[in-house]
Order: structure tokens, then sequence, then C-alpha cells
């Protein structure tokens, strides 16, 4: 996996906000974010590389939606193309929305 990237939908004006990704610690194939409460869903886009050996799946067409002080665990795995030679990796990012009482 060479690329994860997490944005908001995009709104009424054409913008999407991203959304912060960090390796979870301890985890080897793991991450997290943080929505902010205002953001009500949020749009996952992942890389795989070498193009030529692996790509990735499990990407959700939609946009997945959070409740307020709740959290979503979205998968990417990483498929290995016939005769490549990879293991099929997979990844997993905990995705968290905060509520808005965090914030003074």
């Amino acid at each position: 996996l060479v690329n994860l990237f997490l944005r908001s939908p995009v709104d009424a004006d054409g913008n999407a906000r991203p959304i912060d990704v960090y390796p979870t610690a301890g985890g080897e194939r793991a991450y997290e974010a943080w929505m902010d409460y205002t953001m009500a869903a949020f749009d996952l886009e992942a890389e795989a590389a070498p193009r030529d050996r692996c790509h990735a799946e499990g990407l959700n067409p939609t946009a997945i939606t959070v409740d307020p002080g709740s959290y979503a665990v979205a998968e990417v795995e990483v498929k290995s193309l016939p005769g490549a030679g990879f293991y099929d990796q997979f990844f997993a990012v905990n995705v968290s929305r905060l509520l808005g009482s965090e914030t003074k």
C-alpha cells in the first residue's frame, strides 16, 4: 500500500476536507483517523504498488457514514496479480467521529 487518503465528501461548493491518517501504535497494517464533528461521512482512496504486480480492492464506492461519537472500520485488501508472487495483505483504518464537546 503506497497511498491511503481519507476525505469528507464534496460539499455544495465542490470542496472536500482531508482527514489525517496515522499508523496505529503497535499495529503493523492498522491505521486510525478522526473526523471533525461537522463531517458526516468519509471517502477512502488507496493505491497499491508496484501496479504491474498488485492492486487495491475493497474500496467502498460510496461515502461511509459515521455517527457522532462513533466509529467505522474500513478495510483495504492489496491483492497480488496472477503470477506476481506476492501474498495478499489486508489493511484496516479505524475512523472515529468526534462529538464536538472535545473542543472549547
